[in-house]
């Protein structure tokens, strides 16, 4: 995946961009996200963000969500280191960070959504409810003919 953020500022402005994050909050990380191509939500208000090293990105992706008012209900997050490889929910920042970061400081977190199992099955309890009732009316109706 190719990030904005790497062609909109050269290594070395990144790179500087870094230390002065780090000399000003040394117990935060600088993590670049960035949606996954071919998708259809909004971007971030902005690219990077400075994030606990405590957090798991269970938390991280409530984070996210939030920036972009993304109901809960209906879609899952997902990340992917460098928008190839998926993060499980329950890894925390920092060794994500640690084992990915690239040499300018920054560690890039491709994003996307996906529907929710929960939501999907959900729907399908839904459609055969309806199916059902449909079935029964035709039923009741052809009983009620009969009986004409």
């Amino acid at each position: 995946m190719e990030f904005k953020f790497k062609t909109k500022y050269s290594k070395e402005e990144r790179t500087k961009d870094f230390e002065e994050l780090q000399r000003k909050h040394p117990n935060k990380y600088p993590i670049v996200f960035e949606k996954m191509p071919n998708t259809n939500f909004e971007d971030l208000n902005k690219e990077k963000y400075l994030i606990d090293p405590e957090l798991s990105f269970r938390q991280v992706n409530y984070f996210v969500k939030g920036k972009l008012s993304v109901d809960d209900e209906h879609k899952n997050l997902r990340f992917f280191i460098d928008g190839k490889t998926p993060i499980k929910s329950n890894e925390n920042v920092k060794d994500i960070y640690d084992k990915y970061k690239q040499n300018d400081g920054f560690l890039y977190l491709g994003f996307d959504f996906k529907p929710k199992k929960n939501s999907m099955k959900k729907n399908y309890i839904f459609i055969c409810f309806c199916l059902i009732i449909i079935i029964l009316i035709g039923f009741l109706m052809k009983f009620l003919l009969k009986k004409k």
